[in-house]
């Protein structure tokens, strides 16, 4: 496997934090989901591309990076995306967008066509146009608060013991039942820090709950711009990206291929990630039919 290593930037926001394998600018762009960091995905890089050429940064708020005092909307990850671009972290590379990760790889390259080569979508939260007046009402605290999936949030443990006792903990919770146990792993050493009395969880569960309360809701008038090539990746029983959603977000991107990934769900690179690696390794070859 390729070496890798942290990295660091300082920028007017703060300063932020990657893994990257040794050479520079990348070719790959890994971004992580909500609440995680891009260490997390470390055994899946390791497996699409173990001769390197991969960055994987942490968003504001995540990881290793710093904690904004204040979280507006998700256009703040969008400039993250161009702040590492122009700071040559990579170079028109293919990204690959875990969950919310993958709506922020959509939302730059709508922003600003032509900073990706093509983009991998691995299960991309995205909701269905009928969904918007919905969740337009997220954005005030009194409704947010009544979002499952913040109250979720909300109520995470943020401290523990040791980072042994997150994995032991964590591993009987449903959500990372079906995780292998390394990508499990991954999000603890990389989405931690010490503390006095042992560890606290690096994503302030304050910023994970925003990020899910504020969902774009212009995403889908932005895609036309889109026209790089577009793979996405359903998680056969996923509850964040519905079938439906996930053919008509197909639909709307000319360029796209929709392919599901059975026996997974939204954590589909943690529960299947041979399988997305063979997904992602024929789309490559697609994309260098010469390589």
């Amino acid at each position: 496997m390729a070496a890798y290593r942290s990295v660091y930037l300082e920028s007017p926001q703060g300063r932020y934090h990657a893994l990257q394998s040794e050479s520079l600018p990348a070719r790959l762009l890994m971004l992580h989901a909500n609440g995680f960091n891009g260490g997390t995905y470390l055994p899946l890089l390791q497996r699409i591309a173990p001769e390197g050429d991969w960055v994987a940064p942490d968003f504001r708020g995540h990881g290793a990076s710093f904690t904004p005092r204040r979280l507006r909307n998700w256009n703040a990850f969008v400039d993250d995306v161009l702040t590492w671009k122009d700071a040559g972290w990579f170079e028109k590379p293919v990204v690959m967008g875990h969950s919310f990760g993958g709506v922020t790889a959509i939302q730059t390259e709508a922003a600003a066509p032509g900073t990706f080569r093509a983009i991998v979508l691995l299960d991309p939260v995205v909701f269905h146009p009928r969904m918007l007046p919905v969740l337009s009402l997220a954005v005030f605290p009194f409704m947010a608060r009544r979002v499952p999936i913040v109250k979720g949030a909300m109520a995470r443990r943020m401290e523990f013991p040791s980072r042994e006792a997150i994995v032991a903990s964590y591993a009987r919770k449903r959500t990372f039942a079906a995780w292998q146990r390394e990508f499990l792993e991954a999000y603890v050493e990389w989405g931690t820090r010490e503390i006095d009395d042992g560890v606290r969880l690096s994503c302030d569960k304050r910023i994970e709950a925003r990020i899910f309360s504020t969902w774009p809701l212009l995403f889908w008038t932005r895609l036309r711009r889109v026209r790089c090539p577009v793979l996405i990746l359903r998680g056969e029983t996923s509850d964040a990206f519905s079938r439906d959603t996930a053919r008509l977000l197909a639909r709307r991107l000319p360029t796209a291929r929709l392919i599901e990934i059975p026996q997974s769900g939204h954590f589909l690179p943690m529960e299947q990630p041979q399988a997305v690696v063979e997904e992602v390794q024929r789309f490559f070859r697609e994309l260098d039919p010469a390589a």
